[in-house]
């Protein structure tokens, strides 16, 4: 599970961003103040235990009061200890046999459960890996920053998130940040990481980078591919690839391919998107759970074809709007904003959005 955290900081302004770290502990969310009219207005608001609240969400076939009282049925005593945020997706996958859940901490007594109950019911198309397995590169990956060490994989999910492209050569953004919540053994692996990446040869090395995600299993060639094609301006088969991947079996994949698409996609000036339409409504129904919010922002910023809406929006998964409908304001209002883009502006806020869905889904 990952935990997003918020860091305000002035930084030539006021800095507002979005991070997934291992240190996540420096930040922890405040306890949030909810009552009875707020569990009336959010149907997908619950109170697990008392001041423990739950938001369930992308539910097609159970209401969430149906979905509280199976998780406490299923295991009372996490409940009574207050251990909601940790047990509630496996509990949904391993024994109430949804195929996905991801958990999300808002604060210290909130948090956001999204759920899938079958990936062919919400019209999800996965991919898995390849079968075949390449020789490590080791001209990619040197021994003191071997990816095929677990902790150097997730110190390098920590750092992709910082990481910024121009196109040519990748540099690190937000560095005060990294230094101020970044591990030990995080930086110690980021040292010398980005002059090494620089450091190879692009016009040789982009195929093959491009081969390894198209056919090679092997773990860290995929993760160094990821970084070599970051800096790159994406051609349409480049974009093809990073989707796929946010769709792979392996959900540390998913999210580095997402901060690639983040910054790799704004450098092209033109994206066909009719191109990627079938991998959008896959992450637009609940591929992207563990990022959603970003991923709406990647289709924003990105200028996604509003004329491909009626598309790649459909009935087959209630995510979209039980995220315009979500207690949770950030949620909320990045659905907002995408309903609004999509809609040439045609809506001004929730009901109106709602209404535009419907229209649009009927």
């Amino acid at each position: 599970m990952y935990k997003e955290v918020k860091l305000k900081g002035i930084i030539i302004g006021v800095l507002l961003i979005t991070l997934t770290c291992s240190s996540c502990a420096l930040f922890k969310p405040k306890e949030l103040s909810l009552n009875s009219t707020d569990l009336a207005n959010y149907p997908n608001l619950v109170e697990m235990s008392p001041n423990q609240f739950l938001e369930i969400i992308g539910m097609k076939s159970y209401t969430a009061d149906q979905i509280k009282e199976m998780i406490i049925d299923s295991q009372p005593e996490s409940i009574i200890q207050k251990r909601t945020y940790t047990t509630c997706s496996s509990l949904l996958t391993n024994k109430l046999e949804f195929e996905y859940a991801s958990s999300f901490m808002v604060s210290s007594n909130f948090g956001i459960v999204t759920t899938i109950e079958s990936f062919e019911g919400y019209n999800i198309h996965k991919y898995q890996l390849p079968f075949d397995s390449l020789e490590t590169n080791t001209d990619w990956n040197i021994s003191e920053k071997d990816l095929h060490n677990v902790d150097n994989r997730s110190a390098l999910r920590f750092i992709f998130q910082f990481l910024r492209t121009d196109g040519n050569e990748l540099s690190l953004k937000y560095k005060s940040i990294f230094k101020a919540i970044a591990s030990e053994s995080e930086k110690v692996f980021y040292s010398g990481l980005i002059d090494h990446v620089n450091g190879l040869n692009i016009e040789q090395e982009l195929p093959l980078a491009r081969k390894v995600l198209q056919s090679d299993k092997n773990i860290a060639n995929r993760w160094w591919a990821l970084m070599i094609l970051m800096r790159s301006e994406p051609s349409e088969s480049d974009i093809d690839l990073l989707f796929k991947e946010m769709l792979v079996d392996e959900s540390d994949l998913n999210l580095a391919a997402l901060y690639v698409a983040r910054e790799t996609l704004k450098l092209k000036e033109e994206i066909d998107w009719s191109n990627h339409t079938n991998d959008v409504i896959s992450l637009l129904n609940g591929g992207a759970i563990m990022f959603y919010n970003d991923f709406l922002k990647v289709l924003v910023d990105n200028r996604f074809n509003k004329i491909l809406a009626e598309k790649v929006i459909s009935n087959d998964s209630p995510i979209l709007q039980d995220s315009l409908n979500s207690f949770d304001e950030k949620r909320r209002s990045n659905a907002l904003a995408f309903i609004k883009y999509l809609s040439n502006n045609r809506v001004n806020d929730i009901m109106e959005a709602n209404k535009w869905l419907s229209e649009i889904t009927s």
